[in-house]
């Protein structure tokens, strides 16, 4: 019998592993997913404004952290390279990881959620190696003192060129009287004065020749008053309190209030104070924490980023923003004394401050709340009007001012994608209501700065691109120039605008018709950001920002 044999099976074909295609294929994948997502952030960045420039980044370091823990796990897990190998390379992995986050902190982060500098967890802030401020020191046109002692308080005379609380004179960031050179090269601003000062995004206030701001010394938070002229200090005045966080940075938020040779100051942990010009001498204090109930973790969740409001005198009452677990929108005190005369509103407070607007023949202080505004009767507080405005203290916050834009009209703006809005107050039989005129989601996002109203058009930074938007429709006129979340005043016919990073003060025209620079003026140092708003003193500006201040004349 024949033996048959089948023929013997051929013997497959054995690929290099690590050269796998399916690998290689994976690895492709993961690149052009991310270019992919890079793209179509960068679309809705600029087509859309379905994110703004912050979103787009967030979303950008997480496609980034993805793909990297991704081909990292491939590499540990899947791939086919040597077990020494890859056990070593998950081992470095995870020691990184665990590195950068107990070791590594953030310190300071732009509007962008570009990061702008790092530290090690074990180092302190840069306030806490700066000297502070002498507690004694007083206004030395006083007699001479004995033991440190504040010399008396005197009257101090207000002028015409005063700048004495937030946004200026009218509270609006306009100066319309002032007249100012638009050539920066035939003569350029001079730098009077340069100073190392404390963190925080206080603005100046000034009356006469006393510039009177607020800055975080390690622990304490200051009251500090200098020397227009000089920058020399003339007294300072602390109290234990800091607020701190890697996004918006340490020191107090808002600018003081100078009114009838007082100042009244409110801290970012809540502590109001009202002290004498003239010496720093301390009249009265409140610590609205304390005062309303509030504990560290509900504060945190309410108002993470700080207390911001500055305060508003209005008659014989300082109002501001309150806050608590049940919210109260605005308290006012008796100025001379501190005193509460009344508590308003039920809604959480924002990062902006009380207002005062003409509506329907009547004053009322205008309070933009977390999520609404809400129109209040200067005598009791009585809520009069309500208009919704989305929002969270927590997230996408309310932080621009509202303004006049007409006969019973009422501008607002802010980021995160609202952009701004016109509505009309109206009044009939003593009730109020309100409609809206016009909504712009992509004009004048306004994010960390405030717009500015010259004759029917608004000025602002939205997402830190200048624009110019007509305030009968709300339709952008121009937008050019990216100056980042800096800050802008307006001083006649010139914007005055101080940029985010690049530590530059920028003069940009009045100009519904297009956008014209006229000059660029290196100012602040780039290390920190320039969150702080401008004032201007007759020809001298005060600039400064979570590192240094300075005052510059202007031509």
């Amino acid at each position: 019998m024949n033996d048959f044999a089948l023929p013997a099976k051929p013997k497959a074909v054995e690929l290099p592993q690590r050269l796998f295609p399916g690998r290689i294929l994976s690895g492709f994948l993961i690149v052009l997913l991310s270019v992919v997502l890079y793209l179509r952030i960068t679309h809705e960045v600029n087509e859309t404004g379905w994110l703004d420039q912050a979103g787009a980044n967030l979303a950008t370091y997480a496609v980034a952290i993805i793909c990297s823990i991704a081909l990292w796990s491939w590499f540990s897990f899947r791939s086919t390279y040597p077990l020494m190998l890859r056990r070593g390379v998950m081992l470095a992995g995870l020691a990184g990881m665990a590195f950068v986050i107990g070791a590594v902190r953030l310190d300071g982060l732009s509007g962008n959620w570009v990061p702008l500098g790092w530290r090690w967890s074990w180092q302190q802030p840069r306030d806490y190696a700066r000297e502070k401020p002498h507690p004694g020191l007083s206004d030395p046109a006083n007699a001479a003192q004995q033991d440190d002692k504040p010399a008396p308080a005197h009257p101090i005379p207000a002028t015409q060129d005063d700048f004495p609380q937030f946004l200026g004179p009218r509270r609006d960031g306009y100066l319309p009287d002032v007249k100012l050179s638009h050539d920066w090269e035939a003569q350029a601003p001079q730098v009077l004065w340069r100073q190392v000062i404390g963190s925080g995004w206080s603005g100046f206030a000034v009356v006469a020749d006393y510039t009177i701001k607020l800055e975080q010394y390690g622990d304490e938070e200051f009251v500090t008053c200098r020397d227009l002229a000089t920058g020399e200090m003339r007294w300072s005045h602390a109290v234990a309190g800091r607020h701190d966080d890697p996004q918006g940075g340490s020191g107090p938020r808002s600018t003081p209030t100078i009114h009838e040779s007082k100042v009244y100051a409110l801290g970012a942990t809540g502590i109001l104070r009202c002290l004498h010009l003239s010496n720093g001498e301390l009249i009265w204090q409140k610590n609205l924490r304390q005062e309303f109930g509030i504990s560290d973790a509900e504060e945190l969740r309410a108002v993470m980023w700080g207390r911001a409001g500055s305060p508003l005198i209005y008659g014989d009452r300082c109002i501001v923003p309150a806050g608590g677990k049940d919210p109260v929108s605005l308290v006012a005190y008796d100025k001379h004394t501190g005193e509460r005369q009344w508590t308003a509103g039920e809604t959480q407070i924002s990062y902006a401050s009380p207002a005062v607007l003409t509506l329907c023949g009547k004053e009322q202080i205008v309070s933009v709340n977390e999520s609404n505004l809400t129109g209040h009767d200067p005598e009791t507080g009585k809520v009069l009007w309500s208009y919704d405005w989305p929002g969270r203290s927590n997230g996408n916050a309310s932080t621009s001012q509202p303004h006049l834009a007409g006969d019973n009209l009422v501008f607002i703006s802010k980021g995160y994608d609202e952009g701004s809005e016109v509505f009309r107050v109206s009044e009939l039989g003593g009730e109020y209501g309100t409609e809206r005129v016009w909504k712009e989601r992509r004009s004048l996002q306004t994010k960390f700065t405030n717009a500015v109203l010259v004759d029917g058009h608004a000025y602002g930074l939205s997402d830190g691109i200048l624009q110019c938007v007509d305030l009968d429709s709300g339709k952008k006129r121009w937008a050019k120039g990216r100056y980042g979340h800096g800050q802008l005043l307006i001083a006649g016919d010139v914007i005055l605008v101080q940029t985010e990073q690049t530590g530059e003060l920028v003069m940009v025209a009045v100009d519904p018709t297009k956008h014209r620079e006229l000059g660029r003026f290196k100012t602040l140092g780039t290390q920190s950001q320039a969150w702080n708003n401008l004032c201007l003193v007759g020809k001298k500006l005060l600039l400064r920002n979570a590192d240094e201040a300075m005052c510059v004349e202007l031509p």
